[in-house]
């Protein structure tokens, strides 16, 4: 698995698990900055496994839940 595999893995954990989405005013930089990871190469293999780009999922998981 490459780094940029384990960062996506990563993400999915907060995401999901962590529920990072929660913390007041959290970007998705801020993220990718605790996963130390480059966001336009993590966007890429969001894109690629999901369609939609890092930030659109974290912010589709704010508005669901009205954050």
């Amino acid at each position: 698995m490459t780094a940029i595999q384990k960062a996506y893995s990563r993400f999915g954990r907060m995401m999901y698990k962590d529920e990072i989405y929660r913390v007041p005013g959290i970007t998705y930089a801020d993220i990718c900055d605790r996963l130390h990871v480059d966001q336009k190469a993590l966007d890429e293999i969001i894109f690629e496994e999901m369609g939609m780009k890092g930030s659109e999922i974290l912010y589709s998981f704010q508005k669901l839940l009205n954050l």
